[in-house]
């Protein structure tokens, strides 16, 4: 599962837990859709030991 927008600790612990799912990345709000924007959003806020499996 991928979150998007403000980050919200309880929620994805709630979404992990009752979900029965892992949370692999969040994307934050972006004030400028890009592909620069979205490379940076994944080196930094994904699980990219995830995509490896």
């Amino acid at each position: 599962v991928v979150l998007i927008g403000d980050q919200n600790r309880e929620n994805r612990e709630t979404i992990e837990r009752f979900g029965h799912v892992r949370v692999i990345g969040e994307i934050p709000k972006l004030p400028n859709l890009h592909r620069t924007a979205l490379m940076q959003v994944f080196m930094n806020h994904f699980d990219r030991a995830a995509f490896a499996q």
